[in-house]
């Protein structure tokens, strides 16, 4: 009897069917990307134009699914952080380097 090395047949270590919008790496698993990831990337499989309906045992479709993995999303994260800590030193530069004076003091006679 085969074995699941031979196979190839051991969903843990099989391709999957996912690949990355920003990285470009292919076939990988749903455990690559966050869940909202997944579930915004097979909700969009329903809205295919051009989805083939056809179906029967000998029609065989594959299926590949796009979206931003794990890796990504925390390179992006991190590198909005630094930008954001960024304008922030830089905000708090200017308010230090901006001097306030007081305004002109003006004078209002009364008549009484």
């Amino acid at each position: 009897m085969a074995k699941a090395e031979e196979l190839s047949t051991d969903w843990q270590r099989s391709a999957g069917d996912f690949s990355c919008s920003i990285c470009r790496r292919k076939r990988l698993t749903a455990q690559d990307f966050s869940k909202k990831q997944v579930d915004k990337a097979l909700e969009s499989l329903q809205s295919i134009p051009e989805k083939d309906i056809r179906n029967g045992q000998e029609i065989k479709t594959v299926l590949f699914i796009t979206a931003v993995c794990k890796k990504c999303m925390e390179e992006k994260e991190q590198k909005e952080k630094e930008e954001a800590a960024a304008r922030r030193e830089e905000r708090e530069q200017a308010i230090a380097a901006t001097e306030l004076e007081a305004p002109p003091r003006v004078e209002i006679l009364s008549k009484f």
